[in-house]
């Protein structure tokens, strides 16, 4: 009797692995019983999935390259439309040589600089006493001449000759984010120029012989980091303004 309870006791746990077994590959719970419930909810993997899921990543990556493509060109031809164009920009920066004069922005000396867009490049500047009209005509006599000559505020710039079409914009800098971006490279570069800074130049030409240099060595960068743009896709360069001065 001992021996017959052991071995019924031993079949019904061999069946119970069995359908254990069965119920775990055929993707079923096997504490639902005979009801067809799926674990986590989700229905048995399958090559087809599989397959699914790499075309669906194909064509995404297909899309992005194609958004890539249409980005760049757009980029190229707006790049080709300033260089069609000659746009120019005009701006001033002040600051002040052997003292710091009894007045109100307590300035002496102006750099005045005529940048173009594409590439970016200053194609004339003047470091001078003044900004008077003479002094910026100067600058855009001794500059190619340009289809568009964009300016801010400045009243004096009313005045000037230019060979082009002139765009005064007196409300945003939206027509002079280059120049004022050439304006900060130039304070960040030249220390003698920086905010808040103890040393200041001595002499008129001492500053027109460093404003020169970094002019030649600006030019250099930027003709370089528009022939870079051409060829790749990439926004940042491998060199900076620092390996041409």
């Amino acid at each position: 009797m001992h021996r017959r309870s052991n071995a019924a006791s031993v079949r019904s746990a061999a069946s119970s692995i069995r359908s254990t077994r069965s119920s775990t590959l055929s993707g079923r719970n096997p504490k639902a019983g005979n009801k067809n419930v799926l674990r986590r909810g989700k229905r048995p993997w399958s090559w087809k999935d599989s397959r699914d899921e790499q075309v669906q990543c194909h064509e995404l990556d297909k899309k992005r390259e194609r958004e890539e493509r249409e980005r760049a060109a757009a980029s190229a031809g707006e790049r080709e439309a300033e260089r069609r164009n000659g746009t120019v920009e005009l701006d001033e920066l002040y600051w002040f040589v052997k003292f710091k004069p009894h007045t109100e922005t307590r300035e002496n000396v102006y750099i005045i600089t005529m940048v173009s867009r594409i590439p970016r490049q200053i194609v004339s500047h003047v470091v001078s006493r003044d900004k008077s009209c003479q002094t910026i005509q100067r600058v855009v006599d001794h500059a190619p001449d340009a289809e568009k000559y964009c300016t801010d505020g400045y009243t004096a710039y009313r005045e000037i000759v230019y060979p082009g079409r002139h765009i005064f914009n007196i409300h945003d800098k939206r027509d002079t984010f280059t120049a004022e971006g050439v304006d900060a490279d130039l304070r960040h570069y030249i220390p003698t120029l920086a905010r808040r800074r103890r040393c200041f130049p001595r002499k008129l030409e001492n500053l027109q012989a460093v404003v020169s240099v970094f002019v030649g060595a600006y030019n250099k960068f930027g003709l370089a980091k528009a022939r870079y743009r051409s060829r790749h896709a990439c926004t940042s360069t491998p060199f900076s303004l620092c390996d041409f001065l």
